[in-house]
């Protein structure tokens, strides 16, 4: 055998232990789709995301591509209407909360991991919080207080990066987020982010 077929199949030999060895999920790999909200469909909406408007002369979810911490587009995430608009109807509870909701994605296995993500908020009453949801069986992971992980206080109208470690249970397979806003505001939202980590990053 010529000393370059030897070279090729070593080369070959060690790619495929390499890629034996690799697990699905390597600690520090992001596994959150679209949370630059860099990739939209035809109509100008963020891909894995879903959106479902009430009220949509006062509220409002877009892509912005002026206004961004990373990339070249954020979350623009704007509630107008408030709990007084909807005094004396069958729903009064719409006025008070506004949300999205991203498609949910599949968890390579339990353990701790860092939620990460960026926020433009303004200075409305309003308060931008975030949920993490699985729907097949349907829940909900919360904080000690039994509230929703994050909730985004700062309202500077600067950019803030709100990170928090986050146990997923054993039964948990599948993730979704879903950002809230509480009352009548605005806020930009970029750079989602849900990475696993090593022992001893915890």
């Amino acid at each position: 055998m010529s000393t370059q077929k030897k070279f090729y199949g070593i080369v070959i030999l060690v790619v495929w232990l390499f890629l034996l060895g690799t697990p699905t999920l390597q600690a520090g790999e992001i596994t959150m789709p679209n949370g630059g909200f860099e990739l939209v469909d035809d109509d100008g909406q963020p891909i894995d995301w879903f959106v479902d408007l009430v009220n949509p002369e006062k509220n409002k979810v877009a892509v912005d591509t002026k206004v961004y911490h990373s990339g070249k587009s954020s979350l623009y995430f704007e509630k107008g209407c408030s709990p007084k608009d909807y005094e004396g109807t069958t729903t009064p509870g719409l006025g008070s909360w506004m949300y999205m909701r991203s498609k949910e994605f599949t968890l390579p296995k339990p353990g701790k991991y860092l939620f990460s993500y960026w926020v433009k908020q303004g200075d409305g009453p309003g308060e931008l919080w975030f949920v993490l949801y699985r729907t097949e069986p349907l829940g909900q992971l919360n904080d000690d207080k039994g509230t929703p992980i994050v909730v985004c206080k700062d309202k500077s109208g600067d950019w803030k990066l709100y990170e928090k470690v986050i146990e997923i249970p054993r039964d948990w397979t599948t993730l979704g987020i879903q950002p809230q806003m509480l009352n009548a505001n605005k806020a930009w939202i970029d750079e989602i982010k849900i990475t696993p980590l090593d022992e001893e990053e915890e």
